[in-house]
């Protein structure tokens, strides 16, 4: 089964401020492509704190595409396959905002959340952040760089998958009771 693991960085509070989407796609129990982009914002507004996290400006995205530009791209590799994510509810959110932005349908998907997977699999850990859980698994990281942190996500699952002893993300998720969400092209309201 393919399935890919992705990461959003924004450029402040509204969630459609996407500046760095990072994705790693997984055919059987391999990566098989590491991607990321730096995406320009409909509208370039940087909040100091969100600059602090990840370390973008408003200088490193002026002259690249915007999330419109870039789509056609990223839903290529994604498209058909389901999609991980630490927080999912964050990322995802943040790729409805700004497909909502763009008046771009929504894709047909489904996603699982790797801060739900990690809970249920390593149950004695102080809190499920992804730089805890990549430490406790002794993978090298870098935190907020959106291809380390969808890198994480993917070895999380291939991780999972290896000590549950099952083939697949829909076979640990099955295991684990972890639920499957949707994005649906008809719930885009916004079109």
């Amino acid at each position: 089964m393919n399935w890919a693991a992705i990461d959003f960085e924004t450029a402040n509070a509204d969630r459609a401020s996407a500046c760095a989407l990072g994705l790693v796609v997984v055919q059987g129990a391999q990566i098989v492509k590491r991607r990321s982009w730096l995406i320009r914002p409909c509208k370039v507004c940087f909040d100091l704190n969100n600059v602090m996290i990840h370390g973008i400006t408003p200088d490193n995205v002026a002259d690249k595409p915007t999330f419109a530009e870039l789509w056609d791209e990223v839903h290529s590799e994604i498209q058909g396959i389901p999609l991980v994510a630490h927080n999912a509810s964050f990322d995802m959110s943040v790729l409805r905002h700004t497909l909502d932005d763009y008046k771009i349908l929504y894709p047909e998907l489904d996603y699982y959340c790797t801060r739900a997977i990690s809970q249920a699999l390593w149950t004695t850990l102080p809190s499920y952040g992804l730089e805890l859980v990549s430490h406790y698994l002794g993978l090298p990281f870098t935190h907020h760089a959106v291809e380390e942190d969808a890198m994480a996500c993917a070895a999380i699952v291939l991780r999972g998958c290896s000590e549950v002893g099952v083939a697949d993300l829909t076979q640990l998720a099955d295991h684990l009771m972890i639920p499957c969400h949707h994005l649906c092209p008809t719930r885009n309201t916004r079109l």
